[in-house]
């Protein structure tokens, strides 16, 4: 895949999210994007690293600047101050590559359910996925440690029921003796 079609591709997604939420703010974008990319596994290419808010690509925050430039979506800051808020414009959606028309059921579906969570269960999932694969095959209290060390705003039964929540949703295979 050339850089023009992957760029195509990455920007179509997001300003399909955007269409999708209707109002989002860039830190659910970053969780909706991961768990498309990690969960649902459309090749878009995204390297994350650990941030405040779990699973960041700065990629997606350029990308999302490259649509604002475009007019393809707004962003404007919170009133109060609460971060971003990102809306559609009037403009044509984006063309989808023949890889996401074969998945856009799918992924109309993963976006609703995504966007029907709050920012932080978001966070918190995407960092419990996003740890539990960068381990080699650690046990769920392993998972449960880190997550508890990077994140601890969240209580350990919390975070042991997003484990469960992603290996109900088969987004975690849990390891042998798990």
């Amino acid at each position: 895949m050339s850089n023009v079609d992957l760029l195509n591709k990455r920007l179509a997604v997001i300003q399909s999210v955007v269409e999708r939420s209707r109002d989002i703010g860039k830190t659910k974008v970053q969780k909706v994007v991961y768990f498309l990319q990690e969960g649902l596994g459309i090749q878009l290419l995204y390297r994350f690293r650990m941030h405040h808010f779990g699973p960041f690509s700065e990629d997606i925050e350029n990308n999302i600047s490259v649509l604002k430039g475009f007019g393809y979506i707004e962003v404007n800051p919170d009133p109060r101050g609460y971060g971003y808020h990102i809306t559609p414009t009037s403009r044509e959606q984006l063309p989808w590559d023949e890889e996401l028309n074969e998945c856009k059921d799918d992924m109309v579906k993963a976006v609703d359910i995504l966007n029907g969570l709050d920012t932080s269960t978001l966070e918190l999932l995407a960092t419990v996925h996003f740890v539990r694969h960068l381990l080699d095959e650690p046990s769920i209290e392993e998972v449960i440690g880190s997550v508890s060390r990077l994140k601890p705003k969240f209580p350990t039964q919390t975070i042991r029921s997003a484990y469960d929540q992603l290996v109900k949703a088969n987004l975690i295979v849990e390891a042998p003796g798990g």
